[in-house]
């Protein structure tokens, strides 16, 4: 059984690793190929599948969008320090850090604290939590 501290933090761990990602991803170039030459003979997915697809894409799209907002409005080093440690979840270690956070590690851990803290707020306060 998880307490509600645990169940909290894995919410807010999987809200930033979800605006990582997103925020994180390469956008289409224009003039590259669409399709992997290996995988042209591939079969393709049914419709239904694609559509599904599709809608959780949009979704998950809509989500982040919403998060990075709320991210941005974060003033240094709160944002700097959710940024880096979404990066650090998203990858599963922590070895990233920042000039803009202290460089004393347990200061440094303190100011990612406080700022998982007031992200979880904010996610609580508009009902995401």
């Amino acid at each position: 059984m998880h307490s509600d501290a645990q169940l909290v933090s894995q919410v807010i761990d999987e809200a930033l690793r979800t605006w990582h990602v997103w925020a994180s991803s390469g956008r289409p170039v224009e003039g590259y190929p669409t399709e992997c030459p290996s995988c042209r003979m591939s079969r393709a997915r049914n419709r239904a599948d694609t559509q599904y697809d599709d809608a959780e894409q949009s979704r998950s799209t809509e989500i982040a969008q919403f998060l990075d907002g709320l991210i941005s409005q974060f003033e240094d080093p709160y944002r700097t320090a959710l940024a880096i440690n979404a990066r650090n979840i998203t990858t599963g270690v922590n070895v990233w850090v920042s000039a803009r956070l202290p460089e004393n590690r347990q200061k440094r851990a303190e100011v990612i604290a406080e700022a998982r803290s007031m992200f979880g707020r904010e996610l609580f306060r508009i009902g995401l939590m």
